[in-house]
């Protein structure tokens, strides 16, 4: 189903009594409906995306975290539409304002705000009376997952693209070595130990915490988007990832900071930090670059090469302040 024009939409928006005036797409199964004196946002997922997002704010919301989108009743007071295909269609306020930026300011209100929703969602898998979380749980595959893309990387470096582009190929060895890197500090910290420690906790990651996410409102206050579904992992999983998107923009003293801020606030350990650090400094953006990068020959300048020294530079700054502790220790 297109829904890119306003007569796609007049099916999914009737039960909630909208009539649209313009349709904006966002993101694949994801746009903005305006009305003559309203805005919203529209979604079509999964049935099974949807109540788990669902549950998840109503959930927060239910313990004082009211800070992000949660799902409109239709006219019937139902909470989501079928739009078909085992998916449905569900709406929210549409949030406007600027996302948060790599500030001070910025990434200490995104951390107290990371704190408040925490603290929200505890518990919330012993809630549930049936398993929406039903495969396997991820809190444990973090060092898996990174060996993975290592390999790939190398296998990149050998058999891609990158043997024609002198430029790339220099980069597919750095990111190789930053994995590894990354990789052996994940394991000196303990990860399998402490993995098995989050595993037994049972706890829920928000998924997709980044910058991008949250947004900065006219009355000053801060907004959290809910752009993709809940998983079963470690709830450390929303603070790397939010502490590698200020990695990737080349800010070391805010991934530090953020770690510290988050320790004031919430419980983690020692081994925890550091495994939080080695995940944010592996190249997880080299993929995304080796996929889109121009051909040889190609005229446009190279702004993943910049995009990428921020990156590396911010990792490697991370990775000797691990070392330094593991030789204090």
């Amino acid at each position: 189903m297109s829904l890119t024009d306003v007569s796609d939409l007049e099916p999914l928006l009737q039960p909630y009594g909208v009539r649209s005036t313009r349709v904006s797409p966002l993101a694949p199964g994801r746009f903005r409906v305006d009305t003559s004196t309203r805005s919203y946002e529209g979604r079509v997922v999964s049935e099974t995306s949807a109540i788990s997002r669902m549950s998840l704010a109503d959930y927060a919301a239910h313990r004082q975290f009211r800070r992000t989108q949660r799902f409109l009743l239709t006219l019937y007071h139902d909470r989501f539409v079928p739009a078909g295909e085992d998916h449905v269609f569900y709406l929210t306020d549409a949030w406007v304002g600027p996302p948060l930026n790599v500030s001070f300011r910025d990434v200490m209100d995104g951390i107290d705000n990371l704190c408040h929703l925490h603290r929200a969602v505890e518990g919330y898998r012993a809630s549930l009376p049936t398993d929406l979380f039903s495969s396997e749980d991820r809190s444990d595959r973090w060092l898996e997952a990174l060996q993975k893309g290592a390999r790939w990387l190398g296998v990149e470096k050998m058999l891609g693209r990158a043997k024609e582009n002198e430029r790339l190929s220099e980069w597919l060895t750095k990111w190789e070595d930053l994995a590894q890197a990354s990789i052996r500090h994940l394991v000196s910290a303990g990860y399998k130990e402490v993995a098995r420690v989050w595993r037994a906790s049972q706890e829920i990651a928000w998924n997709q915490y980044r910058l991008s996410n949250l947004i900065r409102l006219r009355n000053g206050r801060m907004a959290t988007l809910q752009s993709a579904d809940p998983v079963a992992d470690t709830r450390l999983y929303d603070l790397a990832s939010f502490c590698q998107d200020i990695c990737a923009r080349g800010h070391a003293d805010g991934v530090i900071e953020a770690v510290e801020q988050y320790a004031k606030q919430m419980k983690i350990t020692p081994e925890e930090k550091a495994i939080v650090y080695a995940f944010t400094a592996f190249p997880h953006q080299a993929f995304a670059v080796v996929r889109s990068c121009p051909s040889v020959g190609d005229s446009s300048p190279e702004r993943w090469v910049v995009k990428a020294q921020q990156q590396y530079s911010v990792a490697r700054t991370l990775l000797k302040q691990l070392e330094r502790r593991g030789r204090m220790t």
